[in-house]
């Protein structure tokens, strides 16, 4: 065999000669030499076994010698293969640039400067159950031999699912670095720096998207729990732009995702294999995010917040009228209280003219007695003169 791709060629086999069993010594001589890796002379020896050949030995132990020979023979060819766009170094390329602006805009989202225990703790689990459930999928793909589109769709959604797990763009990072690792692991392919590299900054802008969603869903419901109190009308301005915050994140999370389904080699490929399986859960698992952060954020529409805020109105007039109610009946009481005093004092003041008069009458009275008295017992008193 021939092949003009080669760096060197083979020599063709005269099927008109006659070899003896010299020449069958020197062919096995050659093909026992091959081995050695000195000996590179460029050529290469191949048998074909045709009958109209092994017909030229009527010896039969030159015939057996031959198809001994005849069964070490080389085979050169060479197969090249295409890669798709979406595989090429440019996509690639691009979409670690893609990576590298969504962890810019993300950056800082619920990322922790220093990792607890239990946060590191919590992490490792989840690395090792991952890496659980990648072997699990390998070994049991292999045994029930499951068609490797099926395959593909499991692993690409248990890779999406556990980067998106993130808490932030730094914990993404580890995560980014063990998938691809996991993944060259057990697909037994090489592992190289630039898929590392753009693992990890995979890892990193799920973690960030991840970490942004959250973030918008928790300022959500703080706006939303602001709106709903009595002093809704007051705050008003703090709850228009707590609003503005969580809508501005929400947005921008959603953006990121969209950003990185554009550059997901997995969809591509799922796409370009007509996969409908492996596509409907590799976006079912950029959606998942979502859904937590949707109905906070739907809270947030004009029409809620409008409602919330007549129902905060309607709470504060109910408030301030029982406020009033009671302010009114104190006040009666405080009314009902000076009439009641000012009677008392009036009877007082009534009380203390009479005791006066009393006392003028009395006062009075003991004059005109002591004078009575005086006169009349004078005479009594007087001492007896002899």
């Amino acid at each position: 065999m021939y092949d003009s791709q080669c760096s060197y060629h083979l020599p063709e086999f005269n099927a008109m000669k006659h070899y003896t069993r010299e020449d069958i010594a020197n062919i096995k001589e050659e093909l026992n030499n091959d081995d050695d890796e000195e000996k590179d002379d460029g050529t290469e020896f191949l048998i074909p076994l045709f009958p109209f050949i092994l017909n030229k030995y009527v010896n039969s132990f030159e015939r057996t010698e031959l198809c001994q020979i005849g069964m070490h023979y080389l085979y050169h060819t060479h197969r090249k293969i295409k890669k798709k766009w979406y595989q090429s170094n440019f996509f690639t390329a691009l979409r670690i640039i893609i990576y590298i602006i969504i962890i810019i805009c993300t950056w800082g989202t619920a990322t922790p400067a220093v990792m607890g225990v239990e946060a590191l703790i919590e992490m490792l689990i989840q690395i090792l159950i991952y890496l659980v459930i990648k072997i699990l999928i390998k070994i049991i793909c292999k045994i029930f031999d499951v068609d490797p589109k099926i395959e593909m769709a499991i692993n690409a959604v248990v890779d999406t699912i556990f980067t998106m797990m993130a808490n932030g763009p730094i914990q993404g990072a580890v995560y980014g670095l063990v998938k691809g690792i996991a993944n060259s692991a057990l697909n037994g392919q090489k592992i190289d720096a630039m898929s590392l590299v753009d693992s990890t900054l995979g890892g990193m802008a799920a973690g960030g998207i991840s970490a942004m969603f959250a973030e918008a869903g928790v300022v959500a419901g703080t706006a939303s729990q602001m709106a709903s109190t009595a002093g809704a009308v007051a705050m008003q301005t703090a709850i228009e732009t707590t609003t503005a915050v969580a809508q501005g994140l929400y947005w921008t999370a959603m953006a990121c995702t969209v950003a990185k389904m554009a550059v997901d080699s997995n969809l591509y490929q799922a796409i370009d294999d007509k996969n409908w399986i492996a596509i409907g859960m590799i976006t079912a698992s950029y959606v998942q995010p979502l859904t937590s952060t949707q109905s906070a954020i739907n809270n947030l529409q004009p029409t809620n917040i409008d409602t919330a805020s007549m129902i905060g109105n309607s709470a504060m007039d109910a408030y301030s009228s029982y406020v009033a109610k009671d302010l009114e009946q104190k006040n009666e009481n405080l009314s009902e209280l000076y009439k009641n005093l000012q009677a008392m004092r009036r009877k007082t003041e009534k009380l203390f003219q009479a005791t006066y008069q009393y006392r003028n009458i009395n006062a009075d009275l003991n004059k005109e007695v002591m004078k009575s008295v005086m006169n009349s017992d004078f005479q009594l008193i007087q001492p007896l003169r002899v």
